[in-house]
């Protein structure tokens, strides 16, 4: 037994690994499974100095070499942060590599390289891992050997290839390493860059299939493939990590000059090391890659939190993602409301030239239609990476350069907000990395657009209820009802961006609706204009008899609708609200658009609270004229009397009561008829001859 204290550093890892293979050797291992015990070993110290002694400077690591006949146990101790192997979890194999976790490949290749593991923890004893590894034919009296050229030149490659930045260096680490390692021989490497390459990578250090016809009959059968090659030798094995196949090694060497069993056994340990180093850098680079990503989330999180223009949040958000990803085409559109179009915000790249300047396309979409309408009604995420294969793509005439599409929905739950649009001049152009981090992306967007909405929505209502007050101050200055309507119907045109407007009064008494005034070079025309109250068609009748508001976004589904002379001549939408003031209606308040779904619940809200304060305005001009009149007949009367207390002559004051009697109700005909005996006659009349009216009298049957 031999026991050896290690600074927990790592570069006393070469002595480690030399520590551990002398006893190997001595047990009667080959130099193969010397190698994959120093890397057993090399892996678990590696893990005692990252995660153990994590921010420890001064940590040490014992190891322990116990030599019986056939077996090697090799125990290591730390007092370090204790570990749990329970805990982690076995790699996915069968996933892909974009979708394995990061970490657990270690414990999995410890547990692959040797027999026995066992991991103890006390407090005082700190972490104990114990490794156990069985010789298949011990050798009864081992002799003292010397490491064998090729073995020890493959120590470090692991570090070199975890501490490269670009793939050409892991290219360039694997080809000197095999150089130190075959030196009488040309070795050729192909790595697939799909496996490995990252969304930012521009470099492309293989070309698209191995230079050698034995290299892709190794990567077909998964197998070491033996064959010749321009009357060269040839030797091509896959690099593979259980089911994953990474690329392929290959050795070439002058003609007549065959491979030996050990130079094929430190070809396949080449190939090892480089699958598991290149395995574990992917998966830093990925996890780098994830952070610069989610940096990028932060980022347009950060400048978009505070964004309540929804038009520079969207524009800020496009270009953000298109300057980032370099994609050819970005937009985000939104819904608004009940309308089935669906609203362009804003769009960076895929830019033409406009005078020359340029100008990134306005592009339009329908709810439904379209990859851009599909996602806006389903919710769905839907992706194209041939355009040419997609029934539902539909071309744009600005954006002819487009190979791939995909659309994100903006939601909130599962409330859709709009989408967000990305195009690539490239075919299958959008990788799983891409996708996560755009999915990310939407998250961040959806709430950001739901958070501007509110900001907007309560904007507008604040500035239409300071709108609100305003017109209620302004109309309350009107005491005449003709003037007083007038001013509302231009008032609610000019400040609310109404263009037809039209307001009636009730007259219950009469079974009356007049129109009073409106918006438009039409108004005018229309004075005089009267609807039958009792009318059973109509949505002012309606409204006026009942006192409902009602709200058609679509009146050719409204069957109480009916056309009529007011503008616009082609209505599509209507809403109409009562004027009531202390539970009588009187009057109404009509609004039509040439547009469906025109009006939303905002409108209603906003309509409600105006017409309560048009209702008391009316009310209002309706008690000053009522007062004015009373004043009105109040003087008549005075007239009247002061020439019966003057002695007038029965004419003149007949004469008089009728002048009166017109001022205070306007008439076409007046007449006064007086009793003479049991008979009457005409007195006096105005608009007429006296004569007239008695013929009249006599010769109808009517009159009696």
């Amino acid at each position: 037994m031999h026991i050896k204290t290690f600074p927990a550093q790592f570069e006393t890892l070469d002595d480690i690994r030399e520590f551990v293979a002398q006893a190997a050797r001595q047990v009667g291992f080959d130099e193969k499974e010397v190698y994959n015990v120093q890397l057993a070993v090399d892996e678990a110290a590696s893990n005692i100095i990252e995660h153990a002694y994590e921010g420890i400077a001064d940590g040490v690591i014992e190891v322990l070499t116990r030599i019986e006949p056939g077996t090697l146990t090799i125990v290591l101790r730390d007092w370090g942060q204790s570990f749990t192997p329970d805990e982690v979890v076995e790699p996915d194999l069968e996933a892909s590599l974009e979708e394995r976790a990061i970490g657990g490949l270690g414990l999995f290749f410890i547990h692959k390289l040797m027999d026995d593991i066992r991991f103890d923890f006390s407090p005082d004893g700190g972490n104990t891992l114990t490794l156990v590894k069985h010789c298949p034919a011990p050798i009864l009296a081992p002799k003292q050997r010397t490491t064998k050229s090729g073995w020890r030149d493959l120590f470090g490659l692991g570090e070199r290839i975890l501490g490269a930045t670009t793939f050409a260096e892991q290219r360039d680490n694997i080809l000197e390493a095999a150089a130190r390692v075959f030196p009488n021989a040309q070795v050729d490497l192909w790595l697939d860059e799909e496996i490995f390459r990252l969304p930012d990578w521009v470099e492309k250090p293989f070309p698209a299939q191995p230079v050698l016809e034995s290299m892709t009959r190794a990567l077909k059968s998964g197998e070491l493939v033996r064959g010749n090659e321009a009357e060269s030798p040839v030797v091509a094995l896959p690099l593979r990590l259980e089911e994953s196949t990474l690329g392929v090694i290959a050795l070439r060497r002058a003609a007549g000059t065959v491979f030996r069993q050990r130079e094929l056994d430190l070809l396949e340990g080449l190939s090892r090391a480089a699958s598991v180093a290149l395995i574990a850098w992917h998966r830093v680079s990925v996890e780098r890659w994830r952070i610069s990503q989610l940096n990028l989330v932060r980022t347009v999180s950060a400048q978009i939190a505070n964004q309540s223009d929804l038009d520079e949040l969207c524009l800020k958000v496009v270009r953000l993602i298109q300057n980032t990803f370099r994609y050819y085409f970005v937009a985000i559109f939104t819904l608004e409301g009940n309308t089935p179009g669906l609203r362009f915000r804003a769009s960076a790249g895929g830019a033409t030239r406009r005078k020359g300047r340029a100008v990134a396309p306005v592009v339009q979409a329908e709810l439904g239609q379209g990859l851009i309408g599909h996602v806006a009604q389903t919710g769905e995420e839907l992706i194209a990476n041939d355009i040419h294969q997609e029934p539902r793509y539909r071309h744009t005439e600005s954006l002819p350069e487009t190979r791939s599409e995909i659309v994100l929905p903006l939601k909130v739950e599962s409330r859709v907000l709009g989408v967000l649009d990305v195009q690539s001049d490239k075919p299958s152009a959008f990788h799983p990395y891409d996708l996560l981090v755009l999915r990310a992306l939407t998250d961040t967007i959806a709430v950001a657009v739901e958070g501007a909405n509110l900001y907007g929505a309560l904007h507008r209502r604040a500035e239409q209820l300071k709108a609100v007050a305003e017109v209620s101050r302004q109309i309350t200055s009107f005491l005449n009802l003709r003037e007083l309507m007038q001013e509302v119907a231009q008032i609610i045109q000019h400040r609310f961006d109404y263009s037809y407007v039209h307001l009636f009064t009730v007259h219950p008494n009469r079974r009356q609706i007049h129109y009073e005034a409106g918006s438009g070079m039409r108004s005018a025309a229309l004075e005089g204009y009267m609807l039958n109250l009792d009318d059973p068609d109509g949505l002012v009748p309606y409204v006026a008899r009942t006192g409902e508001m009602l709200l058609v976004n679509d009146v050719s589904k409204e069957p109480r609708y009916r056309p009529s002379p007011l503008p616009p001549a082609n209505t599509l939408s209507e809403l109409t609200m009562p004027l009531i003031f202390n539970g009588q209606v009187y009057g109404v308040m009509d609004i039509q658009s040439d547009q469906l779904n025109a009006f939303n619940e905002e409108d209603r809200l906003l309509f409600e609270t105006l017409s309560d304060a048009i209702a008391a305005a009316i009310r209002n001009a309706d008690l000053y004229r009522s007062e004015q009149w009373r004043r009105q007949v109040a003087d008549s009367l005075r007239e009247v009397a002061v020439l019966l207390s003057a002695n007038a002559s029965l004419e003149q004051v007949l004469d008089a009561t009728l002048t009166e009697l017109e001022r205070n109700l306007p008439a076409d005909i007046a007449a006064i008829w007086l009793l003479d005996q049991e008979d009457i006659y005409c007195a006096a009349v105005h608009g007429a001859s006296a004569a007239d009216l008695n013929n009249a009298r006599y010769e109808s049957g009517e009159v009696r």
